[in-house]
């Protein structure tokens, strides 16, 4: 189990021509995904997206809450130093 865990709510748009990560909608961090929301392929690649995002390993981002759903929690185990500064720069960018 992880020494320390960090959660951040996520807003997870299905079926976007331009995958990627940044923006905010309702003060959850944007991840927007190729695939469709069908047997649990979008939350996949937006755990997927997110690591690479944050910079960290897959294994580091895992679902919390929220599978059935656009908004949802995930847990990252063992955050870095920097990984507030990362969301926030995250958060800042102009979603696509």
């Amino acid at each position: 189990m992880a020494d320390s865990v960090q959660r951040l709510a996520v807003h997870v748009r299905p079926g976007s021509s331009t995958p990627g990560v940044g923006g905010t909608f309702d003060d959850a961090l944007i991840v927007r995904v190729h695939a469709t929301a069908h047997d649990g392929r979008a939350t996949r690649e937006a755990l997927a997206l997110l690591a690479v995002a944050l910079g960290l390993p897959a294994r580091a981002v895992r679902l919390e809450h929220g599978a059935r759903s656009r908004r949802k929690v995930v847990a990252i185990d063992d955050p870095p130093p920097a990984f507030a500064a990362v969301v926030e720069r995250l958060r800042g960018l102009t979603p696509s």
